[in-house]
């Protein structure tokens, strides 16, 4: 790679040595790179997903020669980068939009004190806890007007007290001066720790895929953890999701995150129902949860416990705020960690917005979704030589700062939105429950190894609670 690739691979560069990486590693990859703003937005979004997106092929490719696979090479390009970036909007079900992700509630409302808040209550309870506060009905009108009556800061907490998702719109400089901000300020992008633990001689052998026998558990819902576990079935991992009957899904979200997955049904609260999970974590290579932190402990299913019971494991944790800090318990999504920390006001500004607007993505969660299964792979190629558990830990907030650290461009005026019924013509279809589902593959082309899913998406529960047979 000569000095002119290398000057234009910077943020890719950065990116993987921030996980931990091994130097030298993306000399295998060979990148065409177009230069942001790719998306209409400030920040640099193309830059962004063509480092995530590259860590994760690149480490399914790690993992791969560390199983005695061959070395290949990986094509990446901020196209396909951004694309999969936008893989929710870009989901098809026979042909149509899988429907709306968005409660009518949902969204921002100006303040008493002459700011901002977003609500985020796209779910049943979410909603039901807000409205309850707000003491109002579901209905737009009536919660603007009981908003209004609201200082910003008075009612995030508030709100956060009942369990809702809310957040008051922040200035950057306000979010660094915030105790949260300063927390998350002092973490790397995502921290790789061994547990201790008893050392795990397992290796499944080689075969088509770089993940093909490596048994992943999926405690996760919405983008960012869907999209890790997505990532690692695409390179032929057996994905288990895990969830239960009483726990609400997005559905429109279902069609493209649960894709190459199987799924099951366990309720880790009944005494069967954890028996069940220890059975399978005793066999399984990863788990991904995206509960809040320490939400799993109190289970008895936190990261020294799991390792205990399954040496060797990848344990990864994804949170909005992190796990340090005054807000590590609060929950969050994307476009809340936005609001928190300064993007949707700094959005609003080089648009000339009277309202706080989000990015053009949900840059956040794929960001964090790609470089979690990066990690996990990396820990999983770092396992194979000393058989050690790992704790990956990373989240929404840490991700953000990392986006700000690419730098800012002028994208508000030069770049239109992208024209999403021709992009997915383009894109591949695969066959679900009764459906066909067309979808965004992860990027990255693997010389050896492409992206494959097994399958499409299954329904909710619609697999029994083990594994498949190891060849």
């Amino acid at each position: 790679m000569g000095a002119r690739d290398r000057k234009r691979m910077t943020s890719l560069e950065q990116t993987w040595a921030a996980i931990g990486g091994p130097e030298g590693a993306l000399d295998d990859v060979d990148l065409d790179e177009r230069r942001d703003p790719v998306l209409p937005s400030s920040y640099a979004l193309g830059a962004a997903a063509l480092a995530a997106t590259g860590c994760a092929a690149r480490a399914a490719a790690l993992v791969h020669e560390q199983r005695g696979g061959p070395r290949q090479r990986v094509a990446l390009s901020t196209e396909a980068a951004v694309t999969s970036f936008r893989a929710d909007r870009l989901v098809r079900v026979d042909g149509n939009r899988p429907g709306d992700v968005w409660n009518a509630i949902s969204g921002f409302y100006p303040t008493a004190d002459a700011r901002f808040v977003q609500l985020h209550a796209n779910f049943p309870h979410h909603l039901r806890r807000t409205l309850d506060v707000l003491g109002a009905p579901d209905e737009r009108e009536r919660v603007a007007a009981a908003i209004a009556t609201w200082d910003a800061f008075e009612l995030e907490s508030a709100l956060a007290r009942a369990g809702a998702c809310a957040t008051a719109a922040r200035t950057r400089s306000e979010w660094i001066a915030h105790d949260q901000g300063a927390a998350v300020r002092t973490l790397p992008l995502l921290d790789i720790t061994p547990l201790d633990s008893v050392a795990s001689s397992r290796r499944p052998d080689i075969g088509e895929q770089p993940l093909s026998g490596v048994r992943v558990l999926d405690l996760t819902r919405v983008i960012a953890g869907p999209t890790a576990t997505r990532t690692l079935a695409a390179h032929g991992a057996d994905v288990l999701r895990v969830s239960a009957e009483h726990l609400p899904e997005i559905d429109a979200l279902l069609p493209d995150t649960s894709i190459g997955k199987r799924s099951t049904f366990v309720d880790l609260r009944t005494n069967d129902g954890a028996e069940v999970f220890r059975e399978l974590l005793r066999s399984a290579d990863i788990v991904v949860q995206s509960y809040r932190p320490g939400a799993l402990d109190a289970l008895g299913f936190g990261a020294d416990a799991v390792a205990a019971l399954s040496p060797g494991v990848v344990y990864v944790s994804l949170s909005a705020y992190s796990h340090a800090g005054p807000w590590r318990d609060r929950r969050g999504y994307d476009t809340l960690v936005q609001t928190a920390s300064g993007i949707a006001l700094s959005e609003a500004e080089a648009f000339g917005s009277s309202t706080p607007r989000h990015v053009p993505a949900s840059a956040l969660d794929f960001a964090t979704g790609y470089l979690a299964a990066a990690a996990a792979m990396l820990a999983l190629a770092d396992r194979y030589d000393d058989g050690r558990s790992r704790h990956v830990r990373c989240s929404l907030a840490q991700t953000r700062e990392w986006v700000e650290s690419l730098g800012r461009v002028d994208g508000a005026t030069r770049v239109e939105r992208p024209d999403d019924d021709e992009i997915t013509r383009r894109l591949p279809t695969i066959a679900g429950t009764d459906t066909h589902i067309t979808y965004a593959p992860p990027a990255g082309t693997l010389s050896a190894t492409p992206v494959h899913f097994a399958h499409g998406p299954v329904l909710p529960g619609s697999d029994r609670p083990g594994w498949l047979p190891v060849d």
